[in-house]
């Protein structure tokens, strides 16, 4: 099909042409994409931002803040989710924070290892082809201010530390209401959940709470933590509008036929007529993680270990009744993989997690410090021991304690899927998950 799509109305011609012809919906919604958004000289993402967002930016410094309650300021990149936050006008470099909370940490944790981490259980390399993306020499501000929202100035004392990834300030946050006219926890980087930021006060860390208020935590709680990059300015979208149901996407659509280990992390898998997303990618194989919750049960009526041979433990539930509910299709995509559970105490550190002890199993649960271990509902176990008799849990806060392993409590559903799957349709977002399956 070797012609010229001269404007957006050839293309939606073009789209209902394939639908009568049987073509893969996965071409489809990329054409309708591209009709969705105009055509211009310089598609790179500060440019569409600056064009798109005039009446939403506010100029600070050398900066172009991103301002208001909802503005169409979303991006779809590598599996995630993001809000674009500023335009630094000396390099076009884009400053984007994740719009949900990436994963549950405590001060104590490394949680600049965790960003910076290019493994399969770092942040950093959660991120496809991050070196054609983001800036990796960004200057990041780390200072002491405990001052509310309102009253937060730009120090002039602070530590700087260079990574690709980072976190926002609470100065970055105050920024985003300049110009509006909204109360204060009604600006679009308030989700409505407990999120740690770079600002400190002392000994503490200085969060922004679900009222969208700043205030002083310790750093022995867990809060969620909402990574920040910066978008290199040659980077050009190839396609949405900014909006939330249609976000700005900077990578190249979804290939027919691609095998699902070749996607990225945090995508969308429809599995068993469930909602599921990647987590991770181990020696070819995918593991999700189910976006719901399921019913309470006790992890374990003995001790906090995940064993597949104790009938009273939750290992051998998923992996015998839960397991024999599944579809064949459904069973047939299934595979062993690692689930690690060594203990970790309130002063270990998630990192020592998979040094340890590990059960080979087609399904079991998240661990602790492992991606997506956040929660926004229902408390659930997590399969990490805190001793022989408690288990980690993430609580409906994102704050991560333990609880005894008898205790009946909500559980997420993960499961590693076979290296031979391939994507049949979907292109891996949300409202669009990729349907699986094998040859």
């Amino acid at each position: 099909m070797n012609f010229l799509i001269r404007n957006k109305y050839n293309l939606l011609i073009l789209a209902l042409v394939l639908i009568f012809l049987g073509v893969s919906s996965n071409l489809i919604l990329n054409i309708s994409r591209a009709a969705s958004k105009p055509v211009a000289d310089n598609k790179a993402l500060y440019n569409m931002l600056i064009s798109d967002l005039s009446n939403n930016i506010e100029e600070v410094d050398d900066d172009s803040i991103i301002t208001s309650k909802k503005p169409n300021n979303y991006v779809w990149y590598s599996g995630k989710l993001w809000r674009a936050v500023s335009i630094n006008n000396k390099e076009n470099t884009v400053k984007m924070v994740t719009d949900k909370g990436i994963n549950t940490l405590s001060g104590n944790d490394d949680i600049d290892y965790f960003l910076n981490d290019t493994s399969n259980n770092g942040f950093l390399g959660s991120l496809k082809s991050y070196k054609d993306y983001i800036k990796q020499d960004s200057i990041w501000t780390k200072y002491n201010d405990g001052r509310i929202l309102g009253d937060i100035r730009k120090s002039k004392s602070y530590e700087t530390i260079t990574n690709p990834v980072g976190l926002l300030t609470t100065y970055d946050y105050q920024l985003s209401y300049n110009g509006t006219t909204e109360s204060i926890g009604d600006g679009y980087l308030n989700n409505n959940t407990n999120w740690v930021t770079y600002t400190y006060d002392n000994d503490s860390n200085m969060i922004v709470n679900k009222e969208g208020k700043v205030e002083t935590s310790s750093k022995e709680l867990t809060h969620l933590i909402r990574p920040a990059i910066n978008i290199l300015s040659s980077v050009e979208i190839k396609g949405g509008d900014g909006s939330e149901s249609n976000p700005y996407y900077l990578e190249d659509y979804v290939e027919d036929n691609a095998l699902l280990n070749t996607r990225s992390i945090g995508e969308y898998v429809h599995f068993n007529d469930e909602l599921y997303r990647i987590v991770t990618i181990d020696e070819e194989k995918t593991k999700l993680v189910s976006m719901k919750t399921l019913n309470n049960k006790k992890f374990s009526s003995k001790e906090s270990k995940f064993d597949l041979n104790d009938k009273k433990n939750i290992a051998y539930y998923l992996n015998h009744d839960w397991y024999e509910k599944l579809s064949d299709n459904s069973k047939d995509l299934l595979v062993e993989g690692k689930f690690y559970n060594s203990k970790c105490t309130y002063e270990d550190s998630y990192k020592d997690i998979i040094k340890g002890e590990y059960v080979n199993a087609k399904i079991g649960l998240l661990r602790y410090g492992e991606m997506f271990t956040t929660n926004e509902k229902n408390d659930y176990f997590l399969i990490t021991p805190y001793d022989k008799e408690y288990n980690r849990v993430i609580y409906s806060d994102s704050l991560s304690g333990a609880i005894r392993s008898n205790t009946k409590l909500a559980f997420k559903i993960a499961l590693y899927i076979r290296s031979d799957a391939y994507i049949k349709d979907g292109i891996g977002t949300k409202d669009s998950p990729f349907i699986i399956t094998i040859k």
